[in-house]
């Protein structure tokens, strides 16, 4: 009498055909997930240079927009950039404006430095510090007679990307 069903033979040979399926598509499948997993690493680079450039061009735009508005006229204006070892230093003018760089109270001091992988900003008075960047591995600053010179590396996944900035001052 026959019955009716699978033999494990039928059943052994279907099971490898299913496997073998599952293993082309998920190699079709991870190959179009790559590139877009590339364009996000390399957004996210962006991204990080991007907020990095944009709190430096603010600095280097001339001047601290908050402390302009409650002191005097010439207030928050930038009057003063070294560079110390791995930190950038920039003196904005104080309440009592003088036109020099004094490098202490009433002036405003910025630092800027890498710690770990992070770009900080540090505001002297306040005593506040502010990731303005992640995954930064180095920052090479360089004084120009005019400006500075900033050489940023960034990381992110294997993917490492660099980015130049040059300022003027105002």
């Amino acid at each position: 009498m026959w019955r009716a069903g699978f033999t494990v033979l039928e059943f052994m040979l279907t099971s490898l055909l299913m496997t073998i399926l599952a293993v082309v598509t998920a190699g079709a499948w991870s190959g179009l997930g790559r590139p877009s997993v590339d364009a996000v690493v390399r957004c996210r680079i962006h991204q990080e240079a991007e907020a990095a450039l944009a709190a430096l061009a603010c600095d280097f735009g001339g001047g601290l927009g908050e402390q302009a508005l409650h002191g005097a006229r010439d207030a928050g204006r930038l009057v003063g950039r070294r560079v110390a070892g791995t930190q950038l230093q920039l003196c904005f003018e104080g309440e009592s404006p003088n036109g020099a760089a004094d490098w202490g109270s009433p002036d405003t001091v910025v630092v800027y430095d890498v710690q770990g992988e992070c770009l900080t900003r540090w505001n002297q008075p306040s005593g506040t510090t502010v990731t303005v960047a992640r995954c930064v591995q180095s920052v090479q600053w360089t004084e120009l007679p005019d400006g500075i010179r900033a050489e940023m590396t960034i990381s992110y996944r294997g993917l490492t990307r660099s980015f130049t900035l040059v300022t003027r001052d105002p």
